[in-house]
């Protein structure tokens, strides 16, 4: 059965190589990142990329409006976006830290989230 799914942080890594998996196994595919550039190859594996921040509430509405208003439903969502700061934590900047826990266990494109960067 044909599934709608959302996969963030589908610019590289592990994000990406799970939309053309799903894409490959017939399902319908958004990838969502913050830099659409770096998605527009993934149209040829039939995936449709969208530009979010999920750190972003208007982004996370934005898109997921977007896709229910297209295939009228959201079935899955893989929400793989996030990073990785590195080096003793005595050397991390404050606000970098924060916003790493705006990105990694916080946000998510089902509800508004506020960012800690604008």
């Amino acid at each position: 059965m044909r599934k709608v799914m959302l996969v963030t942080g589908a610019s590289s890594g592990i994000g990406r190589e799970v939309a053309i998996l799903l894409a490959r196994k017939g399902h319908s595919v958004y990838a969502g990142a913050r830099r659409l550039d770096r998605m527009q190859d993934l149209a040829e594996h039939g995936i449709t990329p969208v530009e979010m921040d999920v750190t972003r509430g208007d982004d996370n509405e934005r898109a997921v409006s977007r896709i229910i208003e297209s295939e009228g439903r959201i079935d899955v969502l893989i929400n793989n976006a996030g990073f990785g700061l590195y080096g003793p934590v005595e050397d991390i900047p404050l606000d970098d830290a924060r916003y790493q826990f705006e990105v990694n266990p916080f946000a998510s494109p089902t509800s508004p989230s506020s960012s800690c960067r604008t």
